[in-house]
C-alpha cells in the first residue's frame, strides 16, 4: 500500500520547518509528498525549495501562478498524488513519529475503510502543549468535536448522518483512501472545506472512522486558515457581518443543502426531514440577503429547532440577520 502526503503552503515559512521535520522522523515514510505553494509573499518557497536539496528528498513542489485560496489548493494538490492512502498535511503542524505507520494500518486492516481521521494534540507557536479545547463539554470526544463519548484508542464508525451535519476533526489529522479522492476531485467544487467533503463521501461508502487517539500537535499560532474550532470556522455570520460575508456563508450553507440532497439516505426519515429543514433554511436566507424580507427570518428561527447541530448555522446568525433587514430598511 502506497502513501501520499498533500501538503498545501501559503507564507508558512516560519512554523514548515517543524512539520517537514516531523514527516522526515516518521517510522512510516510516505512514498510521495506533494507541495503546492499557493503564490507565498514571504520566503515559504525557497526554503521548501532548500529543504529537499539539503535532505537529498524525492518531494515535488509545485507553485502556484495564481493565489487560489486553501480549498482549491488542496483540491490541486490531490489530484497530483498518486498514492493508495492520502493524508492531509497542514503546514503549521508536528506529526508524531508513528502516525502514518497507525493510521496505515487501519486502511490495512479493512478494506471497508475509506477515511481515518484521529485526534489531536493542541500546542501553541512555541510547540508547548495547551488545555484540551471543550473539555467541559459532556458526552463528547476530541475536544468536543464529536457530539459522542468515545474511549481512549477506540476506532469508531461514524455515520453519514452525522458527519452531514458537521466535521469531526480537522484536516490535518485525516486520510483517505484513493478512491474517495478520486470521487471528490471528479465532484466537487470547492466550495465546502475540502476535508469535510472528503468525509461525506467516505461515510457514504460506510467507511468513515474515528481513531481517538492524538497523533499530531495541531498547532494554535492566531494566523490559522480556519483554526480549532470547527464550528467557528464559520463564525463570520455574526450579529454584525457585512452583507459580502453573510452571502459567502450563505453559499456554505447551499453547499451543504446540495451535498446533503446528492448523498442523503432517503430510507432513513430523520434524513429526509432534516433535509427538508435545511432547504427551507437557505430558501429563507436567499430572500432575507436579497429580497431584504424580514419574516424569513422569523420562520428560520423555526428551522433552527431542527438544525442546531449543524455547523454552519448559529443562533446568532439568526439575530444578525434581523438586524441586517432593519438597517438596510431604517438607512433607505
Amino acid at each position: 500500500m502506497t502513501v501520499s502526503v498533500a501538503l498545501a503552503t501559503y507564507n508558512g515559512e516560519r512554523f514548515l520547518k517543524y512539520q517537514l521535520d516531523s514527516l522526515l522522523e516518521n517510522t512510516r515514510q510516505p512514498d510521495e509528498v506533494v507541495i503546492i505553494d499557493d503564490c507565498s509573499t514571504d520566503g515559504t518557497v525557497n526554503f521548501v525549495k532548500n529543504y529537499i536539496s539539503e535532505h537529498n528528498l524525492d518531494w515535488r513542489l509545485v507553485v502556484a501562478e495564481v493565489n487560489k485560496g486553501y480549498r482549491r489548493n488542496f483540491y490541486n494538490c490531490l489530484k497530483l498524488c498518486t498514492g493508495d492512502v492520502i493524508f492531509l498535511c497542514d503546514q503549521d503542524d508536528v506529526w508524531y513519529k508513528e502516525k502514518i505507520e497507525k493510521l496505515v494500518a487501519v486502511f490495512e486492516n479493512d478494506d471497508s475503510v475509506m477515511s481515518v481521521n484521529s485526534s489531536f494534540d493542541m500546542i501553541d507557536s512555541n510547540g508547548d502543549m495547551l488545555v484540551p479545547f471543550g473539555t467541559g463539554k459532556k458526552n463528547t470526544s476530541n475536544h468536543g468535536l464529536i457530539r459522542d463519548g468515545i474511549t481512549d484508542e477506540e476506532l469508531k464508525p461514524i455515520g453519514l448522518e452525522q458527519i452531514l451535519q458537521y466535521n469531526i476533526s480537522p484536516g490535518c489529522t485525516s486520510a483517505f483512501r484513493r478512491e474517495v479522492v478520486e470521487q471528490y476531485i471528479k465532484t466537487s467544487e470547492c466550495i465546502m472545506p475540502h476535508d469535510w467533503e472528503l468525509n461525506i463521501i467516505a461515510a457514504s461508502k460506510g467507511g468513515l472512522r474515528f481513531y481517538n487517539k492524538p497523533l499530531i500537535g495541531y498547532r494554535q499560532h492566531g494566523n490559522n486558515t480556519i483554526g480549532l474550532a470547527i464550528e467557528d470556522s464559520f463564525g463570520p455570520l455574526k450579529m454584525r457581518g457585512s452583507e459580502d460575508v453573510r452571502l459567502s456563508v450563505l453559499k456554505m450553507q447551499s453547499a451543504q443543502r446540495d451535498i446533503n440532497k446528492k448523498y442523503c439516505d432517503k430510507k432513513s426519515k430523520k434524513q429526509v426531514k432534516f433535509l427538508k429543514y435545511l432547504d427551507r433554511f437557505c430558501e429563507n436566507r436567499e430572500k432575507i440577503l436579497y429580497a431584504k424580507r424580514l419574516l424569513p427570518c422569523f420562520k428560520n428561527f423555526f428551522c433552527y429547532m431542527h438544525l442546531r447541530s449543524v455547523a454552519t448555522i448559529h443562533f446568532r446568525g439568526l439575530i444578525g440577520d434581523i438586524i441586517f433587514v432593519l438597517k438596510g430598511k431604517f438607512s433607505k
